[in-house]
């Protein structure tokens, strides 16, 4: 309720009252205003009071309070592993504090009070500290310090972790014996611990390869807390020791415990259309995270055991496993295993394995979406490497179609456009699928050879220095740096790649005589001599190893080599007759007349048409005063001169000038060093083609490295 009428107070009159009152309060307490404004200027608060000294007690409970901070913090960074010796001084510093507590309490008569617990709780994070610093000894010295207290009655239970100390430091004998003596401790209604434990002592068998007793351990605990670790280790463990039954009994368990799997269809089918992507849920994400490395796990059991159980008929081993996993609902684990049966098949490389995958493969066109992908991806890859590219073309489409975010299959449509010439397109194509995959290594090393073929070097360059920052010893990568610097022009860029690989590659002829040829662009001829001669050393037979080189001896007035080289290249192209003659005219420059004569003779009885062997047989006749064979030579050279019409200059003796072998003109009585021969550049072409290794093994070809398997 409020009043009608004024209470009779007035405002003058309140301020007034107001300002007696408070300079009252004020006065009351010492002086100075008691509010802003209330008749003078604020003074300064007054100090705060120190708490009073109570003795030893007031410094027990700072030590106490100081400890269990520094135990805090030396936990917390320890958790975090960013910096475990900045957890390990923190756990120094916290021992230490609690030392001093305890000092502390014995000198004031509290030693009853000393805190057991802190103590344990301080010593074993200081140990724990030791071996996250990987400081093994002082852990386990702690360790040991803890067990033999009798004061910690739970002490035992840490033989488990200097168990694990020994087991990082390789001793598994005594990480054996810590886990028993750790089981000793362990009370049976700790049933997870205590397998976990026996879990251990398996792995530790297994590491030292005592299969039969891991398999005894891993048995314990599936017989008794079965978990899907200690299952897929003992598949391992029983195909170690070559047990086909116990191999199945182990299998088939490991599929009866399903799991992380759903307990009803409609949980599965829900969780078949979810992308891990999209599940918002923690939990979901994480059984689905798990679920997924129960059936990788499962897989590769399969895998592992198949052509065992089988009695080394993979197909027999495979179709037992399928059958199983029908039978406990891994109908897609089923049909995974039905492809890798299939890629076995065209892994042997028989005719018949080829055939066979190939069947299998074409029966996944009826089944699921993501396997008919699978196979179309394999198929393509299958039908371009036996050269039927219009089927090829055909499954790299219908891969894409089924799944365009398959790197994989973009990377076998692009192959299949570069077949055609469709550079532009299999260029998109590869870029494409390294956008969905940013590692896929075949999609950029392909990319690298459709921008060689479009003429776009440094794009090349820039993808095969990606390529090989991922793969730094791959062979092909570096010989592509090699060849595209070469193409640009930048030789040594070229040399150090190519010099790199021949560290790796020492035995390969193609890369020695790549070297060879850079170097004599260069001008460096002694090194390209040195390529060139250890090139024809590992392969004798390279024509063009053997025209360098015997242009090079030619050229240094080393007929003897020269002849040796050409007589091999007589031998490679027997039909050839520039090779023939160049024989021949070794033999004349070392002063071999006789055997020069009875060369030139039997080349003109295989070639009586060739007028280069004619006019050395003139001059050879008329050099050894042999006039009637001059006179008879001579005719037969005037007839086939006249046949040629060009004066025997044209035609065959410009292949022949072009080899280095002249038309003699300046005759035997000529003084120059090069007589009678005409020399080419001693440089080979360094041809991108040259000699180029390709990702299948062979020489040659356009290197297009095709996954699907």
């Amino acid at each position: 309720m409020t009043s009608n009428k004024g209470a009779g107070y007035t405002s003058s009159s309140m301020g007034a009252a107001g300002a007696s009152g408070a300079a009252a309060a004020a006065a009351a307490l010492g002086g100075g205003s008691a509010f802003p404004g209330a008749g003078g200027p604020r003074g300064p608060a007054p100090p705060l009071l120190k708490p009073e000294d109570d003795g030893p007690h007031g410094k027990i409970r700072a030590l106490n309070k100081q400890v269990h901070d520094l135990l805090e913090k030396s936990s917390v960074a320890g958790t975090k592993e960013e910096d475990p010796q900045k957890a390990l001084e923190l756990a120094k510093e916290c021992a230490k504090r609690e030392r001093t507590l305890c000092r502390t309490r014995e000198q004031n008569g509290k030693a009853d009070d000393i805190d057991l617990d802190l103590q344990y709780a301080v010593t074993l994070n200081l140990a724990d500290r030791h071996d996250k610093a990987g400081q093994d000894q002082e852990a386990l010295d702690l360790y040991a310090q803890i067990v033999k207290n009798k004061n910690y009655p739970e002490g035992g239970k840490l033989r488990v972790n200097m168990g694990k100390v020994y087991f990082d430091r390789g001793e598994f004998p005594s990480a054996i014996k810590m886990y028993r003596m750790a089981l000793d401790h362990i009370s049976h209604e700790q049933k997870g611990v205590r397998f976990k434990v026996m879990r251990n002592i398996g792995i530790a068998f297994v590491k030292m390869g005592q299969y039969v007793d891991a398999a005894r351990a891993f048995s314990d605990v599936m017989s008794v807390e079965p978990d899907f670790t200690s299952g897929y280790n003992l598949v391992i463990c029983h195909y170690a020791t070559g047990d086909k039954e116990k191999m199945k009994e182990s299998f088939v368990k490991l599929l009866s415990l399903r799991a992380f799997e759903p307990e009803d269809e409609e949980e599965e089918d829900d969780e078949e259309k979810e992308d891990d992507d999209t599940v918002g849920d923690e939990l979901t994400r994480y059984l689905r995270t798990q679920q997924l490395d129960c059936h990788r796990k499962i897989l590769a059991a399969a895998k592992l055991i198949g052509t065992t159980i089988g009695g080394g008929s993979l197909e027999r081993g495979y179709e037992y496993l399928a059958d199983e996993m029908h039978r406990f609902g891994y109908a897609i684990l089923a049909n995974e295993l039905e492809m890798e049966l299939a890629l076995s098949h065209l892994k042997s490389k028989t005719p018949e394995g080829m055939k066979e995958g190939k069947r299998r493969l074409l029966e996944f066109e009826k089944k699921e979406h993501a396997l008919k992908a699978k196979a179309a991806t394999n198929l393509s890859w299958l039908y371009f490497h036996e050269g039927d590219y219009e089927n090829a073309q055909k499954y790299a489409d219908l891969s894409v179609a089924t799944d365009r975010y398959d790197a994989r299959a973009l990377v076998n449509k692009g192959n299949c456009h570069l077949q055609r010439g469709d550079l532009e397109g299999a260029r998109d194509l590869f870029l494409e699928a390294v956008g969905v995959q940013a590692d896929c290594h075949e999609a950029i090393y392909n990319l690298g050879l459709a921008y060689i073929k479009l003429g776009a070097y440094e794009d090349a360059l820039a993808a095969f220095r990606k390529i090989h920052a991922m793969t730094p010893d791959n062979a092909e990568v570096l010989y592509q740096l090699g060849n595209v610097s070469d193409m640009l022009g930048d030789f040594p860029a070229a040399i150090k790649h190519l010099e790199i690989l021949h560290a790796k590659v020492s035995t390969d002829p193609g890369i020695l005589a790549r070297l060879g040829a850079i170097h004599a662009a260069i001008g460096d001829e002694a090194k390209a001599l040195h390529y060139y001669q250890e090139s024809h050393r590992l392969y004798p037979s390279d024509m063009d190893v053997l025209r360098w080189l015997g242009t090079f001896y030619v050229k240094t007035r080393n007929w003897e080599k020269a002849r040796e080289l050409y007589q091999l290249a007589c031998m490679i192209k027997p039909k050839d007759v520039k090779y023939r003659l160049l024989v021949a005219t070794c033999l004349r420059k070392v002063g071999n007349v006789n055997d020069a004569l009875a060369a030139y003779e039997t080349i003109h009885k295989v070639y009586p048409d060739n007028v280069e062997c004619l006019r050395h047989l003139c001059r050879l006749y008329g050099d050894l005063g042999r006039t009637k064979d001059v006179d008879e030579c001579q005719v037969k050279l005037r007839k086939v001169e006249a046949e040629d019409g060009d004066g025997g200059v044209g035609g065959f003796a410009n292949e022949l000038a072009a080899m280095g072998v002249g038309d003699g003109a300046a005759g035997e009585g000529g003084s120059g060093a090069n007589e009678g021969l005409v020399f080419l550049d001693p440089t080979l072409t360094a041809s991108p083609e040259a000699s180029r290794p390709s990702l299948g093994g062979g020489a040659g070809g356009d290197d297009i490295d095709l996954p699907g398997m």
